[in-house]
């Protein structure tokens, strides 16, 4: 039996592809196994790879479906949001789209996640406002927790101190004042420190150049 069972047997396609965008631990892949195990027998040799090769593919299979299930969950309760909001019908493509349109104008991804906050901003303010809405308070609550995942890298302190400035209250005479007190350093923060170096630096060879 085991003389007749082929090693070279190569993954299907379509497992080999979503493998591909999944990274495999380097302590699973069938080169790091072999090298671990001291294997002077060819059969042996080849059976330790196909072996290692079955495990990263199991693997492989988990995860994929694992994900799968993951975006099955939020595109769900999209669907959910959408019909109780009436969000398919025809007349919503009346008159220019509200995000769509702008995040195409913004090409780069570190501009692109300053647009993207205040997008974020606006489903958080929307979510808030209909947050004694029983029927679809669930779906909410995933689509939430999904903003937390992927642009708060599932931090609780990014998410808080995100939440708190959108909060501040802009009539507010001491929070006016302490924002014109802090202007300097947000302003300064705003630039990339080699932004920052190279003015610098243009500034003070500009000042040590002789007048002609």
């Amino acid at each position: 039996m085991k003389g007749n069972f082929n090693y070279n047997t190569k993954m299907p396609q379509t497992l080999s592809n979503k493998c591909k965008r999944i990274s495999i631990p380097a302590y699973l892949s069938p080169s790091h196994l072999v090298k671990r195990v001291k294997i002077h027998n060819p059969d042996e040799l080849q059976q330790m790879k196909f072996t290692s090769c079955a495990v990263a593919l199991l693997l492989c299979l988990v995860l994929d479906s694992s994900s799968c299930f993951e975006q099955g969950i939020y595109f769900r309760e999209i669907d959910n949001l959408k019909n109780y909001f009436n969000a398919t019908s025809s007349d919503v493509a009346d008159g220019k789209p509200l995000f769509t349109d702008i995040l195409k104008n913004w090409k780069e991804e570190s501009d692109k996640r300053v647009i993207q906050s205040q997008i974020i901003s606006f489903y958080f303010k929307l979510f808030d406002n209909l947050k004694d809405n029983q029927i679809i308070q669930h779906s909410m609550d995933i689509i939430r927790e999904e903003f937390f995942i992927r642009f708060f890298n599932s931090s609780s302190s990014k998410l808080s101190d995100f939440i708190n400035v959108t909060q501040l209250p802009v009539n507010d005479v001491q929070v006016q004042r302490k924002a014109m007190s802090e202007l300097t350093k947000v302003i300064h923060d705003l630039s990339p420190k080699s932004t920052l170096k190279k003015q610098k630096r243009s500034r003070l060879f500009g000042a040590s150049r002789p007048n002609k």
